[in-house]
């Protein structure tokens, strides 16, 4: 594992507590649901990667990507082109920081996800605290090519247009759950 990342994170937010960060975001926004931050470890990312046989040129996005920890990852340890869109702002501005700091192949982007334009090969969604209309927007808007990594749940659960290419399982903090690997019929 490369640990420069984590700890320039660690220093990045020593004062800072990105769950309170996000909680106070959504507060401010108006959000009922305040408690949804978390974060996918690391070795996960590379059990993914290889069980999911995601090619080292992919060009990889994290959508709601907090911290950003997984594209300056994939950025340092694979040298892929990996970005995060993310709705904190301060979060998008201290993982650039990072980003450009290092020399890495990592961007960040501050807006929703649901207006995101470029077609990605493959995103990263941690959806497990997601609303149906939220992901049934996903599933309508998505790209033809993109293949859609989702933790919780399949997009074919939402459309006939999908498929599931693939499955594993993921161990996290709160304990484990299925991971799929979605593609466009």
């Amino acid at each position: 594992m490369v640990n420069w990342v984590e700890l320039s994170l660690k220093k990045a937010y020593f004062f800072k507590n990105p769950y309170r960060m996000v909680r106070r975001f959504l507060e401010k926004r108006g959000d009922k649901e305040v408690y949804l931050y978390g974060e996918t470890p690391l070795p996960l990312i590379d059990k993914i990667l290889q069980d999911f046989s995601v090619p080292k040129n992919a060009t990889f996005f994290d959508f709601g990507s907090g911290r950003g920890h997984i594209p300056l990852y994939l950025a340092s340890k694979y040298k892929m082109r990996a970005y995060g869109v993310e709705e904190v702002a301060e979060f998008v501005v201290i993982a650039n920081q990072i980003a450009v700091k290092h020399h890495l192949s990592a961007r960040f982007f501050c807006q929703d996800y649901l207006d995101w334009k470029i077609e990605p090969n493959y995103v990263y969604l941690y959806g497990t605290c997601l609303e149906d209309d939220i992901i049934e927007k996903l599933v309508k808007t998505s790209w033809k090519k993109t293949k859609w990594i989702t933790v919780s749940f399949p997009f074919s659960d939402y459309s006939d247009r999908f498929e599931v290419e693939k499955k594993l399982v993921g161990v996290y903090p709160w304990g484990e759950t299925d991971i799929f690997l979605n593609r466009m019929k």
